[in-house]
């Protein structure tokens, strides 16, 4: 017969290897077929500048020789992110799409640690594995229209920092919320 106590500690466990688990049925199911569909525009856009921007397509600012943004409206950090991939494995479908699938689980896992302090790791390893399986979350994970991944990331962040303020104030919590807009 167990203990009350060894079912509490127990249960935060299980909800974690859960949670661990939806990661990962995430990057299976977000990553099968990877190749498909064909690559396209919006995918594609911050790849000249991920390369090192030898002409100015799809560079809208430089800082020297540095791309500031690829459009008026978005940013040059995915193709930041993406320079050392594309030099050490080249540009193709997976490490086009791999990658942001990668970042997409660990903002899973950042929810999923958001949740379970304030909802309780049951309800937070549920709320996961809808996120996980859900196909609007996969289909647009995996293509990534726009720096969409990397958004959620920093959300996942700003939500993770802003629980963990409210419970311990200090100021570099603080400092990265700001860092993350």
């Amino acid at each position: 017969m167990t203990s009350g106590r060894q079912r509490e500690v127990s249960m935060p466990r299980l909800s974690d290897g859960l949670a661990i688990a939806a990661a990962c049925i995430f990057i299976f199911l977000a990553a099968y077929r990877i190749e498909l569909p064909g690559l396209y525009y919006d995918e594609l856009a911050f790849v000249n500048a991920a390369q090192g921007a030898p002409d100015n397509t799809f560079i809208y600012m430089r800082l020297g020789p540095v791309p500031l943004l690829v459009f008026p409206f978005i940013g040059a950090l995915k193709a930041w992110i993406y320079t050392p991939i594309f030099g050490l494995f080249g540009v193709s479908a997976l490490t086009i799409r791999l990658p942001v699938i990668l970042i997409a689980a660990v903002t899973l896992l950042i929810f999923y640690l958001a949740m379970r302090r304030n909802l309780g790791p049951t309800w937070a390893a549920i709320a996961i594995w809808i996120m996980a399986v859900d196909p609007a979350n996969l289909f647009l994970s995996r293509l990534d229209w726009g720096p969409t991944v990397l958004m959620h990331l920093f959300q996942a962040a700003i939500l993770a920092l802003w629980f963990s303020y409210r419970d311990k104030p200090q100021l570099w919590k603080p400092v990265l919320i700001f860092i993350c807009f």
